[in-house]
C-alpha cells in the first residue's frame, strides 16, 4: 500500500513540476530555504521558489531538497532546474 501511494505521489509531483506557467504573471518571485530538525547530524534544507501574482496571491512554484540555502548549493543540487520547464 505504501509503495503504491509513493508511486502515485511521484507521478503527481512530476506532473506538477512540468505544469505550464506561461499564462501566469508574477510580480515577485523569491527563493528561500526551510530547515528541518528531523536529522540533527545531517540537517536537510528544503529549497523553495514562491511567486506572488498581481492579486497578491502566493503560489509555490518549485521545490528541491538540499543541505544549505547558498547559491553554490542551489547550483549543486540542480535547483536552478527545479523551476517549471514552461513559462518561468
Amino acid at each position: 500500500m505504501i509503495s503504491r501511494l509513493k508511486q502515485n505521489w511521484e507521478q503527481d509531483y512530476q506532473n506538477w513540476t512540468h505544469r505550464d506557467l506561461s499564462d501566469k504573471r508574477y510580480v515577485y518571485v523569491w527563493a528561500d530555504g526551510i530547515y528541518s530538525n528531523v536529522r540533527m547530524d545531517d540537517r536537510l534544507c528544503l529549497l523553495v521558489i514562491i511567486g506572488s501574482g498581481e492579486t497578491g496571491r502566493e503560489e509555490l512554484l518549485a521545490l528541491s531538497d538540499s543541505y544549505r540555502e547558498s547559491e553554490a548549493e542551489v547550483h549543486r543540487s540542480g535547483a536552478e532546474k527545479m523551476a517549471p520547464a514552461k513559462g518561468l
